[in-house]
């Protein structure tokens, strides 16, 4: 098995017990039962998913990568495409291969 598959695999466990974690404190939160919808609960906080909040973050850094409002080690962390081609204008960024 690959290092990015354990990787995923332990990422994978992580999400489950915060997810259960978040549930938790919600009923927590709310004074609610067990058999309560864990899901409905979390609407009712305006608290976001797992998945929705990394997703937040990570198009939160990649916009103060983009316009360099961030730290210099992130912004050297990533390189945008320029090939001359169309989609350049849609500054794609990847992350350079080691050396």
């Amino acid at each position: 098995m690959t290092t990015a598959g354990l990787y995923g695999i332990m990422l994978a466990k992580l999400s489950v017990k915060l997810k259960r974690l978040q549930n938790t404190a919600a009923r927590v939160v709310t004074k609610s039962s067990y058999d309560a919808r864990s899901h409905l609960l979390c609407q009712q906080l305006h608290w976001d998913d797992l998945q929705t909040r990394r997703t937040k973050h990570i198009a939160t850094m990649m916009y103060k990568v983009h316009n360099r409002v961030c730290p210099d080690m992130f912004t050297k962390c990533f390189q945008a495409t320029n090939y001359g081609l169309r989609s350049a204008s849609h500054n794609n960024y990847f992350i350079p291969c080691p050396k």
